[in-house]
């Protein structure tokens, strides 16, 4: 359980920036929505609505998050240098990664001969 708060905190931080831009956003329409003089039961209504659709793409993203977490731990813990296979990148730099590791592999592999 450690480890899972451990890993939800590290995803806090890589998504900081995201969570910020969104906060100060909803503070933005709330301000202007407010300054025009509208009810505020509609604002607040569609500001939680706003809200809770981000909540379900951001447990979605944790998931995937978390899970991916997983399978480089034991792919870490398990390493083989004569096979094994990455999970799918989901960004150009683990692209990157990936390829580095891949010719570190076959570099190994040829002076292991």
């Amino acid at each position: 359980m450690v480890e899972f708060f451990m890993v939800f905190i590290e995803y806090i931080k890589s998504k900081f920036i995201v969570i910020v831009s969104g906060i100060i956003s909803l503070l933005i329409l709330i301000a202007v929505l407010w300054l025009y003089e509208l009810p505020l039961e509609p604002i607040i209504y569609a500001v939680l609505l706003i809200i809770f659709f981000l909540l379900i793409l951001a447990v979605i993203s944790f998931i995937n998050f978390y899970k991916r977490h997983k399978s480089l731990n034991i792919l870490k813990n398990n390493i083989d240098m004569s096979n094994y296979t990455f999970p799918k990148s989901e960004n150009l730099v683990d692209k990157d990664y990936q390829d580095i590791i891949t010719k570190i592999k076959v570099v190994y592999m040829m002076l292991k001969v």
